[in-house]
């Protein structure tokens, strides 16, 4: 009797994440992901956020799609948010103050591992 053996695959991935308000509503954005989120608070725009993330991820996974498609290249304009948003933490952080007067930039980095 042969048996079959599955070869299970671990890789991290690591996709950056912005939560930010502009005219009155929240959106979220995963970078490399390329999506774009929109909500009421800023809670539920990063809940649906990690929603969108999980349902493409499990996409990927049900069609054995590449995972390179959570590798792309973020849109400009969220880029530019990123880094003004990395600006704002750095300073934030080497003052240990607050952000007062400044709108929410959030950028963040959340983590999963895939198992194929």
């Amino acid at each position: 009797m042969a048996t079959r053996t599955k070869k299970i695959e671990r890789e991290n991935v690591a996709v950056r994440i912005l939560i930010f308000e502009e005219r009155g509503a929240w959106f979220g954005v995963a970078l490399e992901m390329n999506l774009v989120v929109e909500a009421k608070t800023q809670a539920r725009a990063y809940k649906r956020l990690i929603d969108a993330i999980n349902g493409y991820v499990a996409a990927l996974k049900q069609e054995h799609l590449s995972y390179d498609l959570l590798r792309g290249t973020p849109d400009k304009e969220y880029e530019k948010l990123w880094r003004k948003g990395m600006t704002l933490y750095e300073r934030h952080r080497a003052a240990r103050g607050t952000l007062h007067g400044h709108a929410v930039l959030s950028p963040f980095q959340v983590g999963f591992q895939l198992v194929c």
